[in-house]
């Protein structure tokens, strides 16, 4: 997995996982049973919108699913150490794991993530479901920022089943509009870098 370097300090990369369909499909229908039993979910960039679960286990079903993210994060951060001599590390550890059903007209505020590398991996995308964006923002600290909050630079990149998507967990980001009648269903993640 390349990284590419984006509004500097922030660096992302994106790959297709190649997982099975029917091993998405479990992932799914697992998902919906726990939305089903917690149907108001979490609600942080999804405030109003949409439905987040609690933290995954990170075993069980979804341990294969943790264990190819780790691997294409390992290479994302090995090539990353390649290009900057400054930046070394060990291991990578799965911090935690979370589902976001994002249905018609849902969106998530900008925000950002706890840890060193975040993510999303998209389980089902619908055509025109909302794409994320990652911004060239650091966060609104007075009014003239919020004001300025319109001229943003974004770099969109597109939601398609089977994607990963790995960003520095400081970079803020935003998820557009489901215009959809579908919803789209997403796993989000934190890791931690470890250099012993």
């Amino acid at each position: 997995m390349k990284p590419k370097f984006n509004f500097p300090p922030n660096v992302y990369g994106e790959t297709r996982l190649g997982l099975h369909k029917n091993y998405r499909n479990n992932l799914l229908a697992t998902i919906e049973l726990m939305r089903r039993g917690n149907t108001n979910g979490q609600a942080f960039s999804n405030y109003s919108f949409g439905w987040q679960s609690q933290f995954l286990p990170l075993v069980g079903i979804y341990e294969p699913l943790v264990e190819i993210i780790i691997e294409k994060a390992f290479i994302f951060l090995k090539n990353i150490s390649e290009e900057i001599s400054t930046f070394n590390f060990k291991t990578i550890t799965m911090e935690n794991l979370w589902a976001n059903i994002n249905y018609t007209n849902d969106v998530n505020w900008p925000h950002s993530h706890a840890g060193d590398i975040s993510g999303v991996y998209y389980l089902q995308t619908p055509k025109n479901c909302g794409n994320i964006g990652l911004l060239n923002f650091t966060g609104a600290t007075s009014d003239l920022d919020i004001a300025l909050q319109d001229k943003i630079e974004i770099k969109p990149l597109k939601a398609v089943t089977d994607k990963l998507i790995l960003f520095n967990s400081s970079c803020h980001h935003r998820v557009f509009k489901n215009l959809n009648k579908k919803p789209r269903i997403s796993v989000s993640f934190n890791m931690k870098i470890k250099n012993n």
